[in-house]
């Protein structure tokens, strides 16, 4: 497989619905793309859209961020404690939480909850 080195380095394997970067020969990271597809429809074909507003698209994505990241932390026990839940349940209650909070306080975005 052929991989071309980024301006920084890196080397990204390409690998649907998510790109890893591999930096140096053993850490690598996941950079999440599966909701920007449908965030740049929102934005540019349907601009006038509830759901594409600015605040709607911060505030979802990050909501929607912060929410995924304490439940990966709540429940991979590779922090050195023991998980609180399961990883399937956290998998299933993130999209739910995002959903209700955003919905909650009229900032609904579905591909903040996508994510």
């Amino acid at each position: 497989e052929a991989c071309a080195k980024s301006a920084t380095g890196a080397t990204p394997t390409a690998s649907p619905p998510y790109q890893r970067i591999l930096i140096g020969n053993d850490s690598s990271f996941f950079l999440m793309l599966g909701s920007f597809g449908a965030l740049a429809t929102l934005l540019f074909a349907a601009p006038a859209s509830p759901f594409g507003q600015p605040r709607n698209v911060f505030v979802g994505h990050l909501v929607a961020c912060c929410t995924a990241i304490l439940a990966d932390y709540l429940t991979n026990p590779k922090f050195g404690r023991a998980a609180i839940l399961p990883q399937a349940v956290s998998i299933a209650l993130v999209p739910a939480l995002v959903t209700s909070f955003l919905a909650r306080f009229s900032l609904t975005h579905p591909p903040a909850t996508a994510c």
